[in-house]
């Protein structure tokens, strides 16, 4: 009888599983809303705890080495890097996700270089989304929502980026997107 009260106190400090949610191919749990806020030790912390695979997640190391950069750590991104993406490095769909976000590191001014968007608040999100998608595969479950939006958001964004280009070189005034990661507008001056 006492194993079975050890037993039951041992489950109380679990936290439920919304099954619901991995069925329907969603998931907003706290290690989520974490990525999202930018706290990315608890997400660490709950990832651990729920599913420690996914540390391993190119798309988590990825963020953390970000994270690194932010804080002018570049020392330590180095190493992280030689550490926990070179092994990425040899896989060719993440060739270019290395090449670009360790270009990250050449850069004396952030803020000006072609990558600058790895350090947006999109980024968060997208890591967040990746995360989610990495978690729902691991329990035999597609990420309906990343299969749909990922791909048409892509081709949104390249039509966008070509129109406002031949709009540039025909000298067009019109409201211009300057930052994809936001979606600020800049209007032309009258």
């Amino acid at each position: 009888m006492r194993s079975c009260v050890d037993f039951s106190d041992a489950l109380t400090g679990f936290e439920p599983v919304n099954y619901k949610d991995i069925r329907d191919g969603t998931l907003n749990t706290d290690y989520s809303v974490a990525i999202k806020a930018g706290d990315l030790n608890f997400a660490k912390e709950e990832l651990s705890a729920f599913k420690p695979e996914i540390l391993r997640n190119f798309h988590l190391l990825k963020q953390q080495f970000i994270e690194l950069i932010r804080e002018e750590r570049h020392n330590d991104a180095f190493d992280f890097a030689q550490l926990h993406l070179k092994p990425f490095h040899e896989d060719m769909a993440f060739l270019k996700q290395v090449e670009e976000v360790m270009s990250l590191l050449v850069f004396e001014n952030i803020s000006t270089c072609p990558v600058k968007d790895f350090l947006g608040e999109s980024q968060w999100l997208k890591t967040a989304s990746e995360v989610n998608a990495a978690i729902l595969s691991s329990f035999g479950k597609v990420c309906y929502v990343c299969e749909l939006i990922g791909p048409k958001l892509q081709r949104l964004l390249k039509k966008l980026t070509l129109n406002q280009k031949q709009l540039d070189e025909r000298a067009y005034e019109y409201p211009r997107m300057s930052d994809m990661s936001t979606g600020e507008l800049i209007y032309p001056e009258e």
